[in-house]
């Protein structure tokens, strides 16, 4: 997203900020989920700190706001 003409950061990037490690996966994939949360969980386990896990995925049903349902999303996402 754009915020005051910039790139904001993803939000795995921000866990630097607070010297931990961030990974980004497709939450769709439950393969890469799962590879990512393993390694999450064995790099906390080792001693060597925290892990920021981001998941992506995307709304099939979209949102509804005051009883009209809102845009769906695309079938094509990329990540």
């Amino acid at each position: 997203s754009r915020a005051a003409g910039r790139l904001s950061p993803q939000t795995f990037d921000r866990a630097a900020a607070y010297a931990m490690k961030g990974i980004k996966v497709d939450g769709t994939d439950a393969v890469a989920t799962y590879r990512a949360a393993k390694e999450a969980i064995d790099h906390a386990r080792s001693g060597a700190g925290p892990v920021l896990l981001e998941c992506v995925t995307f709304r099939t049903l979209g949102h509804v706001l005051e009883g009209r349902p809102v845009a769906h999303a695309k079938k094509s996402r990329t990540f």
